[in-house]
């Protein structure tokens, strides 16, 4: 059982480099080194990847070191077609109280994936802590398949639709807290380009199941503008008036700006459009942590993906996470104006 709060972690899976607690900061950087297809392809490989080029350093906050995750099953589930929902439960947990033990600490968690499995004990914990909540979700998949329609099984391909309640209750409730994790008002999901390839695969419509989810994807992104988009997300998060979580599936970014993911889809944002997209966001007082998943750096054989990464987070958090303070209600006020809604919402 990983101890994180005021004590130093040990090292597990690989060895973060120097862990810190705490104390000096009210930000802390924790590591979540999962594969959730059970074969270690890489991505439990990213803390360690992310801490050797700099992340530490780049965003200046204190270094927790890694959970002790175990994820070593493959083989699918013939009741609910997942890859071993038992360890997705278990690491579910895992993480769910990990990240509760930092909130109640007055901690803001920066989350190093791992895949997009981290995101369920992440919810599970902002909900005990916060009760409501407001999700960014900035990904290049909806990851709203179940069981049945998932091509791999994996529950990185089913997160989203594990937070907002929908699935197996061991998945969908864990320790005492029920779902949903977050509700469906308070979530806005942006940068995917997959919905058509989703439903051609026969995962359930997001959009019947969820209508209240603001869904901004990659065409809606484009057709308006990633500046204006980027204003209107902020403007929404801050009349939720909740504290709010974003997300960070690396998957978002093109090809040719992030080759080294397991999934590769045609188009996809560029660098400088993520960092435009992510500003206001990461620049308001709501917000109570992150979690970046995806990269693999088995697939990143020169080091230069890992490197852009951290270069492209440092740009975008560095000045905002030195200055933020927590709260568990929302600390900002409505907008005086919101002059983007109103198109935003006729057409999304």
């Amino acid at each position: 059982m990983s101890q994180i709060i005021e004590a130093s972690l040990p090292r597990t899976l690989s060895d973060p480099g120097p862990v810190q607690t705490a104390a000096p900061s009210e930000w802390a950087l924790l590591g979540a080194p999962i594969d959730c297809s059970g074969n270690l392809r890489g991505t439990n490989l990213l803390p360690e990847a992310l801490r050797l080029a700099g992340i530490v350093e780049a965003l200046g906050i204190p270094n927790l070191g890694d959970l002790e995750l175990k994820f070593d099953q493959s083989s699918r589930d013939a009741l609910t077609g997942m890859i071993a929902p038992s360890q997705v439960r278990e690491v579910s947990e895992e993480i769910y109280r990990e990240i509760l033990k930092l909130l109640e600490a007055g901690r803001r968690p920066f989350v190093l994936g791992g895949c997009c499995t981290v995101l369920i004990g992440i919810c599970a914990a902002l909900k005990k802590y916060y009760g409501e909540f407001g999700l960014l979700f900035v990904d290049g998949h909806l990851d709203y398949y179940d069981g049945r329609s998932s091509l791999h099984g994996e529950a990185a391909d089913m997160e989203l639709r594990f937070v907002l309640g929908r699935g197996p209750s061991e998945i969908t409730n864990l320790a005492d807290v029920s779902a949903p994790f977050a509700q469906s008002s308070n979530v806005i999901v942006c940068g995917f380009r997959d919905e058509e390839n989703a439903l051609r695969d026969g995962a359930p419509d997001i959009r019947q199941e969820e209508p209240q989810v603001v869904l901004l994807g990659l065409s809606k992104l484009r057709e308006f503008g990633i500046g204006p988009a980027s204003r209107y997300i902020s403007e929404r998060l801050a009349r939720l008036e909740k504290p709010f979580w974003l997300h960070l599936d690396v998957d978002v970014l093109s090809d040719l700006d992030m080759p080294a993911v397991d999934y590769l889809q045609s188009d996809g944002l560029s660098w400088a459009e993520l960092i435009e997209l992510l500003k206001p966001a990461s620049n308001s007082k709501a917000l109570i942590g992150v979690d970046v998943t995806i990269l693999n750096p088995s697939l990143d054989k020169d080091g230069s993906s890992v490197k852009l990464l951290v270069s492209a987070l440092e740009d975008v958090f560095a000045h905002p996470l030195a200055y933020n303070t927590p709260n568990r209600s929302m600390p900002e006020g409505k907008p005086k104006h919101d002059t983007l809604s109103k198109e935003f919402i006729k057409s999304s």
